[in-house]
């Protein structure tokens, strides 16, 4: 499934390398600014040995505004014995930066 978000960059976190084919760096973004209740997501970029897309955040900053088309992706954790988990995640595939 494909979400649009549209907010303000509060931070870039560095990247970490999770594996040998496998790296991750997580972009925060702000949503629903003018509400009493703002949001801060957390949208990571993956790279993958078919697949890179960290270096789509190279050029962004904090305070920067962005639209990011993003993969929300979930996942189940089931263990015998205890209780179902459930892990959302949201991937990076297009991030467009608002020029002024």
């Amino acid at each position: 499934m494909t979400i649009e978000i549209k907010g303000t960059v509060k931070e870039v976190l560095p990247t970490e390398v999770v594996s040998e084919k496998f790296s991750k760096k997580v972009i925060a973004v702000t949503i629903d600014e003018g509400s009493n209740y703002p949001q801060h997501i957390a949208i990571e970029a993956h790279d993958t040995e078919k697949n890179k897309k960290i270096n789509l955040l190279d050029s962004v900053e904090v305070h920067d505004k962005v639209t990011i088309l993003a993969n929300l992706n979930g996942k189940l954790y089931e263990k015998q014995g205890q209780p179902n988990r459930y892990f959302n995640t949201l991937t990076i595939y297009k991030i467009t930066v608002e020029q002024f």
